[in-house]
């Protein structure tokens, strides 16, 4: 038996109704249901498919513009809703009997709870290795700043820097102090990559807060 070709369908939606009705009319009209012995249930599947992909595209399309009419007014709303509110909240706080309690319970005012110092944990958001230094980003958030110490095995530590703005620049070379070489030979002691530990702790008023943040990366600058 010789091998069937591949059966065309429509990849556009708009092109699936008129293909659908061309080959209903075929079938029917034309007689090719008849002449290659279509069943009656798959004959009356063409016709189905006729009559309701069309309906349930326009159904499809309704519900769309539906959907982005409602999300309009709705922003629409929400955006009333805080103009009146904001203007009603100002018009409190001129009246004579406004007292500020009355707002924070109608919640008009947002009320902070202060950041713990003694969670307060240093957030690093990068490390980045240069040839000539290591780059560590960090978030101050309500802090004054962070204070560094350095490792090489994440046990010991020496107190390393303080810092007040980010981003903080190690420029400190690697301990074997050497230019990196693939064999032994003349001249200073051949020096790899080393690890680098660090651990912050956040600063306030100069005092160390907080909990500390340990993290490590690979450095190789001489």
């Amino acid at each position: 038996m010789a091998k069937t070709k591949k059966v065309s369908f429509p990849t556009q939606q708009g092109e699936v109704s008129p293909f659908v009705d061309n080959v209903d009319e075929k079938l029917n009209a034309g007689g090719l249901g008849a002449k290659y012995g279509i069943n009656a249930v798959d004959m009356a599947k063409s016709t189905d498919f006729k009559t309701n992909i069309p309906l349930k595209v326009s159904q499809a399309e309704s519900a769309v513009a539906t959907a982005q009419a409602l999300n309009a007014s709705k922003d629409s709303i929400i955006y009333d809703a805080k103009l009146f509110y904001n203007d009603m909240g100002h018009a409190i706080q001129k009246h004579a009997s406004y007292d500020p309690i009355d707002m924070e319970a109608l919640g008009f005012f947002k009320i902070e709870t202060p950041p713990d110092p003694n969670l307060a944990k240093p957030v690093v958001s990068a490390i980045t290795v240069l040839s000539d230094q290591v780059i560590i980003d960090w978030s101050r958030g309500r802090w004054q700043g962070i204070v560094i110490y350095a490792g090489y095995d994440g046990v010991n530590w020496t107190k390393l820097d303080k810092d007040f703005r980010s981003p903080y620049e190690d420029i400190r070379k690697n301990q074997g102090g050497g230019p990196t070489m693939p064999t032994p030979g003349p001249g200073p002691v051949a020096s790899g990559p080393e690890t680098r530990w660090y651990k912050l702790r956040y600063l306030q008023n100069d005092v160390e807060i907080g909990q500390e943040l340990v993290v490590k990366t690979i450095a190789d600058i001489h």
